[in-house]
C-alpha cells in the first residue's frame, strides 16, 4: 500500500498507520498465521515483496515517506525472520534480488 505524497514531519497518523498494517503488519501475520503449514510443506517458501524505496542505503528525496518507512520495516522483517526460520523455511525470497 502506497501512502499520500508526504514527507517525514508532514504525515497523517492513521495514514502511516495502515500503511503500516498493509506493508510490515500483514506480511508478519500471514507468516505466523501459515507457519505450521509451512514446518509440514514440502517446498518451505515465503515471499515478500518489498522495494527499492525502502532501501536506507539510497535517497529517495522526501516524498513518499511513509511508504519508504514501511518498506524498510519490512526489510527488517524479511532479514529478522531469516535469522528465525532459518531452520523451517528452506526458501526466504528477496524481491530486491530477483532479475527480469
Amino acid at each position: 500500500m502506497q501512502g499520500p505524497q508526504d514527507d517525514a514531519y508532514n504525515f497523517s497518523y492513521e495514514q502511516l498507520l495502515a500503511v503500516l498494517q498493509t506493508n510490515v503488519a500483514a506480511p508478519a501475520l500471514l507468516a505466523a498465521l501459515f507457519l505450521p503449514l509451512l514446518e509440514k510443506g514440502t517446498k518451505k517458501t515465503i515471499v515478500n515483496v518489498s522495494s527499492g524505496m525502502g532501501s536506507l542505503t539510497q535517497d529517495h528525496g522526501s516524498m513518499m515517506s511513509m511508504y519508504c518507512v514501511s518498506k524498510a520495516a519490512l526489510n527488517m522483517l524479511v532479514r529478522l525472520s531469516f535469522r528465525f526460520l532459518y531452520e523451517t523455511a528452506s526458501h526466504l525470497v528477496d524481491s530486491r534480488r530477483i532479475s527480469k
